[in-house]
């Protein structure tokens, strides 16, 4: 006889309702589980490394939990299988910090890693202080101490705080670590463009700070659990002695920062042969030069210059030298070839930098509109460029002119005294002493001015001279076993200027010395 199997809609609710009961027995062990985990911890944790003679087994172990969705039931894990289960087929999940983070910002003892299986639960609220006992997340991964890693640039006119409170740091935090710089970095220094780096643990709190003051000046605070400390960086610096070698076409400063070179070695240049070189009115096209200086690198950049060791400048085809030597307990100080000081009393100019647009005689004033004497030179330079004293000695005038409007006088030795007119600030007072190359003042367009410049006037014993045609007294010389150590020195330094040929119309450099 032939059976029935027409379907009956009763058959259907009674497979719906066993259904729905396997499903709610499956659910309460996965609870159970999790609950067991938590509360204990992964037992894996427990197993060792290395194969060990069997253990009891645990007090409460932990029942097996089946996933629903697999379709052959997941082996319980044993001591054989455990290490190897835990650290090879569980995907991490857990926040991974930088690893320059975590080595400098870390604020307590970071808890053993541990996973748990196919469960990932971060607890990010964990309670400095709670025993691992007591703590519902006993045997979980905790985060690391730094989260989050952020790097920050300077605005114009904004200061390290509201820099770091603007990228979301508490006030109180930033207060802590600026204040444990305090002495290891002078914020008064730092510039637009200057770098931060910021370091965050979960809790969006500033425990890391660097601070880039420059390329060779690296600070850093941290917090550890004694609170904020701060402290300089290391920072390898690679010095190379390079050649540089040109021709002027238009000006040394075109010839140099056209090549690549920075100002600040257009103004090392000129100091060091300020004595003899008046760089206004003596250079012309075609001058050559040759320089031995020291370049600085950090990280294979090019960071800034150390000492000018040696030039050669040759202008109207009259040959100067100079090579920078130290004495035994003395400054470092530029001599020629034969040991004589280059320093003489007074120097050829009172700026670094400029063009001369009016010399030392007769002309036809721009103002009063007749011929008369210039006793001075001018120099054509912008408002705010810096003035300094040709020479050692005091002021004796430092007030408004008339014609000269702000206006500087200084007395040197052996009857010569200076002027320094026009200027638009004036930074000495009657009575101060000066040194050669002291800042005394600001180029500026006071009194009978048409535009700025500086006007500088010089007399020998009450009589102006023509400042540009005078020959100073020099330094002292070297001498004994002094002048024997600066040669044996110099002779290097000669021969390395000999083996640099000058490129025409080209500059040179990046060349190592040998």
């Amino acid at each position: 006889m032939a059976r029935d199997v027409t379907w009956r809609p009763r058959d259907r609710k009674q497979e719906q309702h066993r259904q729905r009961r396997r499903l709610g027995i499956l659910g309460g062990l996965i609870a159970v589980n999790l609950g067991v985990v938590l509360y204990h911890g992964d037992p894996r944790d427990r197993v060792p490394a290395a194969p060990t003679p069997a253990r009891a087994a645990p007090r409460r172990p932990p029942a097996r939990v089946n996933a629903p969705a697999a379709k052959t039931p997941t082996p319980a894990t044993t001591p054989e299988n455990a290490p190897e289960a835990s650290t090879a087929s569980t995907p991490e999940t857990s926040p991974v910090a930088t690893s320059e983070g975590s080595a400098t910002a870390t604020t307590e003892a970071p808890t053993p890693p541990s996973t748990m299986g196919m469960f990932a639960v971060v607890d990010k609220t964990r309670t400095p202080g709670v025993t691992e006992e007591l703590s519902p997340t006993a045997g979980m991964r905790t985060p690391a101490a730094v989260q989050r890693v952020l790097s920050l640039s300077l605005g114009r006119g904004q200061t390290v705080a509201a820099a770091l409170v603007g990228a979301g740091a508490r006030n109180d935090d930033v207060s802590a670590a600026l204040q444990s710089l305090k002495g290891v970095v002078d914020f008064r220094r730092l510039r637009p463009e200057s770098q931060l780096k910021a370091r965050f643990d979960a809790d969006n709190r500033l425990v890391g700070l660097d601070v880039f003051a420059s390329r060779t000046e690296r600070a850093r605070a941290h917090l550890s659990a004694t609170g904020w400390h701060g402290h300089p960086l290391d920072v390898t610096v690679d010095t190379v002695v390079t050649m540089v070698a040109g021709q002027v076409r238009r000006s040394l400063w075109e010839s140099l920062v056209g090549a690549g070179e920075r100002p600040w070695l257009i103004t090392e240049v000129v100091d060091m042969f300020a004595w003899d070189i008046d760089f206004y009115s003596e250079v012309y096209p075609g001058d050559t030069f040759r320089l031995l200086v020291e370049k600085r690198y950090v990280d294979g950049e090019l960071a800034g210059y150390g000492a000018l060791l040696a030039g050669e400048f040759v202008t109207n085809k009259t040959l100067h030298r100079a090579f920078r030597y130290t004495a035994d307990g003395g400054a470092a100080a530029y001599y020629d070839e034969e040991g004589r000081s280059l320093k003489k009393q007074l120097l050829k100019s009172p700026l670094q930098y400029g063009n001369v647009t009016s010399g030392f005689g007769y002309r036809h004033h721009p103002i009063l509109g007749y011929n008369r004497r210039h006793n001075g030179i001018d120099y054509g330079v912008p408002i705010g460029t810096p003035v300094w004293s040709v020479g050692d000695g005091h002021v004796t005038r430092a007030t408004y002119d008339a014609g000269f409007g702000k206006f500087i006088e200084v007395r040197h030795p052996n009857g010569w005294l200076s002027q320094y007119a026009h200027l638009s600030r004036i930074d000495v007072k009657v009575g101060d002493r000066v040194e050669q190359k002291q800042f005394i003042g600001k180029v500026g367009s006071t009194g009978m001015s048409t535009g700025p410049h500086l006007h500088f006037g010089l007399k020998r014993f009450g009589a102006y001279v023509n400042p540009a045609a005078q020959k100073f007294e020099r330094g002292q010389a070297l001498t004994g076993s002094a002048l024997a150590a600066f040669k044996a020195k110099v002779d290097s330094l000669i021969q390395a200027l000999n083996r640099l040929s000058v490129a025409s119309g080209k500059q040179r450099g990046a060349h190592e010395a040998g």
